[in-house]
């Protein structure tokens, strides 16, 4: 459990909370809900704006894609769960979302729905429909609430010489994009500003946190955290 921690947000710790469908939610609500102060920057809402557009689409995709699934059945027959992630599985990729992630957010659907193992169709298209109707408003709302629950920094106003040259030297742009750069910035300079914080960065980039930890040394960022150590399940 997580508590009196002050954080600072990587875009994709917000994206996991804003989608109830997405792999991290669940630890993005464990850790937003049980945190103290939680912090983002410009650059990561930027990137929240432009992840949460690719997103939209690719669940509305495979929505679309589900209820043409469900259309090969009868209203009234009765299908179990591994029937349908059996056809999931052979769906094609959609841009980010693989098989793995279309099964996992059709269990938290399938879940969602209080369904039992033999559901039938008519039912799973029903509640199916009524969430798609919703899906655009109701996420839209979540990323309006997660920002007004968080506390707002601005973009930094320079980069530090020493973290570049360290970046450079430990060819480190091979595990951050231009963005994370920038994220990082952000968060070193308001850690740096404001000491007595000791902010931890969180985030569930695997490559992010390893360049933060190289770069520990001329960083004044606490400490960085994976997201996933916030399972509800540890």
């Amino acid at each position: 459990m997580v508590i009196n921690m002050n954080t600072f947000l990587d875009t994709n710790v917000i994206i996991g909370y804003i989608f109830s469908l997405d792999d991290l939610n669940d630890s993005a609500e464990l850790l937003v809900f049980n945190s103290d102060r939680i912090h983002y920057s410009e650059n990561v809402q930027n990137e929240v704006n432009e992840v949460f557009t690719r997103k939209k689409f690719e669940f509305e995709t495979f929505f679309s894609i589900l209820e043409l699934e469900l259309k090969k059945f009868d209203d009234f027959e009765f299908l179990i769960s591994s029937q349908l992630y059996e056809s999931i599985g052979k769906f094609n990729d959609i841009q980010g979302r693989n098989s793995k992630d279309m099964h996992n957010s059709f269990g938290k659907l399938w879940e969602n729905f209080n369904f039992s193992e033999n559901q039938e169709v008519f039912s799973i298209k029903l509640k199916l429909n009524d969430f798609i109707q919703n899906f655009e408003g109701f996420h839209i709302l979540r990323k309006i609430n997660i920002f007004n629950k968080l506390v707002f920094v601005s973009s930094h106003t320079k980069k530090d010489k020493n973290i570049l040259d360290k970046i450079k030297k430990e060819n480190l742009k091979e595990y951050l994009h231009d963005n994370d750069e920038d994220i990082l910035f952000d968060a070193n300079e308001y850690c740096r500003n404001n000491p007595w914080l000791n902010l931890k960065f969180v985030s569930a980039d695997k490559d992010f946190i390893k360049a933060i930890k190289i770069l520990r040394d001329e960083l004044c960022i606490n400490e960085c955290v994976d997201l996933l150590e916030f399972s509800p399940n540890s």
